[in-house]
């Protein structure tokens, strides 16, 4: 089945701007306060957290299936700087 993936951007106030998928989510984008409100991430901010999102996701989905397998699974998360 294709699922179209569709989203609405609406300029709010200034360079706030609201982004919605056309279902039931929606985030607000602003500049930092040198140029905007800062209310929200940035739009390329919203981009890595998008990322991260679906790293996060891809993860937990096959750790998912590993632990369905009987392989045991475990992780360790170290920040790098």
């Amino acid at each position: 089945m294709v699922q179209k993936i569709l989203s609405t951007a609406k300029l709010v106030k200034d360079l706030r701007i609201a982004v919605d998928d056309g279902r039931a989510h929606s985030v607000c984008l602003d500049l930092p306060p040198e140029l905007g409100t800062d209310m929200g991430p940035t739009a390329l901010e919203l981009g890595v957290m998008s990322y991260a999102g679906c790293f996060a996701t891809i993860f937990a989905l096959m750790a998912k299936l590993f632990e369905k397998a009987g392989v045991k699974v475990s992780y360790n998360i170290k920040k790098i700087d």
